[in-house]
Order: C-alpha cells, then structure tokens, then sequence
C-alpha cells in the first residue's frame, strides 16, 4: 500500500463530526486520541479518523467502551452547541517549544494535520503540537491534557490531512476491538 496523505475531500468516507452531533440533538460521549475520534450515542459507536472524515460505526459494547475510557481523552455528555458554537480560549498547558524544523521531520503514521488561515496543529505521537508563530515553532503538550478548548480548536479547523488510513482501514484493526 502506497504512504499517501489523505485529505477532507478524497479517499475516506464522507461524514463529518458535526453532522452527527446535530443529527442525534443530545448529549453525547466523545472519546479521543491523536489518531481517531469516537462518539457514543447510547446505541452506536462513530468512528471518525478526525472530524472531517466519518470512518465507520458500530453497536456500543461494554468491552469496547471500556477500553475506551481506559485509553482515551473522555468528554462526557458533549452537545453540538457546547463543542461548535461556544468560543475557544486561549491554549493552555502547552510546554516548551520545537523548531518548524525539527516539527517537520517528525517521523509519524498515525495522526492528523490541521489547519486554517495559517494556524496550524498536529495530533501526532500521542501529543498535540500547536503552532506558535511568535517564537516561530510549536508548543506542545500530551494529548492526556487535551482540554474542552483544545477540542474546539480541533473541531474548526476546516483542512486536515490524515496518514491513518494507509495503516488502519478498518475500525476492527483498533486497540480497543482486542480481546
């Protein structure tokens, strides 16, 4: 399989986060990683590489929601309004600073590439690097840490770019469908 960089618009299967969140109308549970997001609405369990590109779904079971929350940022009883209307805040709880440099050779398979108007964040290698154009590089922090603010940044930022799916194709293949 050739180690191709999937964008918004080709390859994976259409569907975006916000979508599904305006379509159930309730409160719902989000699990995330760097590489994946998972929504649960009670009956289903979305699966989505980032949050403008739908994976796949299936029935919640106790196993795989278990092993969610185990290895997961978990926010719970997450509306549409909470997570794509309300402002952001500053971006807190990022340490040090890597060079554009040294951010661009960091080697990775599984992760996301946001972006809009030059504003730039990567989910990559269980952490968040976020772009600091004052000091010129990237500040980052574990994605342990992500925050609600974090989460909303994410979730605007309208151009991704995803390697994931060269490594993962099926939602069968994750951690958390092991026995």
């Amino acid at each position: 399989m050739e180690n191709e960089i999937y964008y918004t618009d080709k390859k994976a299967k259409k569907g975006r986060l916000s979508d599904f969140f305006k379509e159930k109308e309730k409160a719902m549970d989000l699990y995330v990683l760097d590489y994946f997001m998972c929504l649960n609405d009670g009956e289903e369990l979305h699966f989505f590489y980032n949050p403008m590109v739908y994976w796949d779904s299936c029935p919640v079971t106790e196993n795989v929601v278990h092993k969610l929350k185990e290895n997961c940022v978990v926010f719970n009883a997450l509306t549409y309004e909470e997570v794509f209307e309300k402002s952001y805040g500053i971006a807190q709880n990022y340490n040090g600073n890597i060079t554009y440099e040294k951010m661009l050779k960091t080697d990775y398979v599984l992760g996301n590439h946001y972006c809009v108007l030059g504003n730039h964040i990567y989910t990559i290698n269980s952490t968040i690097y976020l772009s600091d154009p004052i000091e010129r590089g990237f500040a980052f922090k574990p994605i342990w840490d992500m925050d609600i603010d974090d989460l909303r940044a994410i979730c605007r930022m309208v151009n991704v770019q995803t390697k994931t799916p060269n490594e993962l194709t099926e939602i069968q293949q994750l951690f958390c469908f092991e026995d």
